[in-house]
């Protein structure tokens, strides 16, 4: 795949006359293909520049552009697309399954080879995508990762990936971040699509420990409850739950933390001892700064709503 060679987890229902022990795939596209030559023609002829949909989020860098099957123009400079802070441009589009179905599902059989528990391949017309690209100027947008979300809105994310040879730079906290972006942006108290992976898990209470901690900090002393804390993040009230029962301020004794992040569990019960309009405050703030800074990487990319440009496509669920 591009320059990479990348060894695969799991197995993937690729066409049968596609099985084999190594597959070339084409990096802009994700067509696949049973020769390295029939991989090079294949790129010869591709003018896919970027992933077939809109532009909504881009990091930190110049007015986004019209969305284009066309390359930058020859005067077209790679810093340009440059960040502030010396990285290069990182660009989220959102593609729609119903209109892109081969794109979409090039892009599951791929995914699939790296997640165990994924079974959409194919049934792709009621999923939008959000893939997360990098700019180059020689290749166009190179793809990291990205997040699929189903129509109508069910769950905040349906599966999550970072291809294997971009992980550990912090893309799938970026994208858990975006995810919760667009969620606060159409006000979806949501949560992911269970079961998670381990790696899931621990990558999901990470953002909801952080979350959660800097509402405490932003109102410590009076505090918030839980009611609000839910809306405020758009985190479900399960998952809210955990965090503090993580951090002690609350004691729901019905709550298993690992069933709840890994399967779900049953995180909306009444019955669970919490009243979600009582006040929650941390007695000791620095407490709070302490899980903060543990779950802050120095790799990560905060997101910002003034750079998001879009338009939920998705019909509502709980909007409130």
């Amino acid at each position: 795949m591009g320059r990479y060679e990348v060894d695969t987890w799991y197995y993937s229902p690729y066409p049968a006359e596609y099985q084999s022990s190594s597959l070339y795939v084409c990096e802009r596209c994700f067509k696949y293909m049973k020769t390295r030559d029939a991989l090079h023609a294949h790129c010869a002829v591709c003018n896919l520049w970027h992933p077939p949909g809109d532009e909504i989020y881009r990091h930190n860098t110049e007015p986004l552009v019209a969305s284009t099957t066309n390359p930058p123009t020859a005067t077209t400079s790679s810093e340009s697309y440059l960040a502030p802070d010396g990285r290069r441009a990182l660009s989220l589009f959102e593609v729609n399954g119903k209109k892109n179905p081969v794109y979409c599902q090039n892009i599951c059989l791929l995914a699939k080879l790296f997640l165990d528990h994924k079974t959409l391949c194919y049934d792709v017309a009621s999923f939008y995508f959000y893939v997360l690209c990098e700019f180059d100027v020689a290749s166009g947008y190179r793809v990291f990762g990205y997040f699929s979300k189903e129509s109508p809105n069910t769950h905040t994310m349906s599966c999550l990936l970072v291809l294997p040879q971009h992980q550990k730079k912090r893309y799938g906290r970026l994208l858990i971040s975006l995810a919760y972006l667009l969620a606060r942006k159409t006000r979806f108290i949501g949560t992911p699509e269970r079961p998670l992976s381990d790696l899931g898990y621990v990558s999901f209470l990470s953002y909801w420990t952080k979350a959660v901690c800097e509402e405490l900090q932003a109102t410590h002393p009076k505090g918030i409850t839980i009611h609000d804390l839910c809306h405020r993040t758009c985190i479900r009230r399960g998952d809210v739950l955990v965090v503090l029962r993580n951090l002690g301020l609350v004691t729901a004794s019905a709550i298993d933390a690992h069933d709840v992040c890994v399967n779900g569990g049953a995180t909306e019960a009444k019955n669970d001892g919490v009243n979600d309009r009582d006040l929650i405050a941390a007695k000791d703030v620095s407490l709070l700064r302490h899980h903060i800074e543990q779950h802050t990487h120095p790799l990560d990319i905060e997101v910002d709503v003034q750079n998001l440009r879009w338009r939920c496509a998705l019909p509502p669920h709980n909007l409130r």
